[in-house]
C-alpha cells in the first residue's frame, strides 16, 4: 500500500471527522462510514458505484477481508483498526 495514502487513512480513522458504520461503505444518509469507506473518502473513490469502489479498494489494499472482519464482525473501533493497518499493511 502507498505509504502516503496509508498515513492519511490512519490519520482520518483517528480523527473525529468520521462516524463509524457497520456492513456498508457509507450509510444511506451519508453520515457514517466503515473503515474502507473512510479510505474511499481519503483516496477520492466514488462511492456512487459500489462495485467499482470495491475493485479500487482491492487494488489499493489487496485482501481487505481482515479489515471487514475487524469493522463489521468484531466491532473494533477506528482507533483499533488504525493500529492494525499500521502493523499489517
Amino acid at each position: 500500500m502507498d505509504a502516503n495514502l496509508k498515513t492519511k487513512w490512519v490519520e482520518a480513522l483517528r480523527s473525529d471527522r468520521f462516524e463509524q458504520a457497520r456492513r456498508e461503505l457509507q450509510s444511506c444518509d451519508g453520515g457514517s462510514y466503515c473503515c474502507l469507506g473512510v479510505l474511499c473518502v481519503v483516496a477520492e473513490i466514488d462511492l456512487g458505484n459500489i462495485d467499482a469502489a470495491y475493485r479500487r479498494l482491492e487494488k489499493l489494499v489487496g485482501n481487505y477481508d481482515p479489515l471487514v472482519d475487524l469493522n463489521d464482525i468484531k466491532g473494533k473501533s477506528f482507533a483499533d483498526i488504525a493500529d492494525y493497518i499500521e502493523a499489517n499493511l
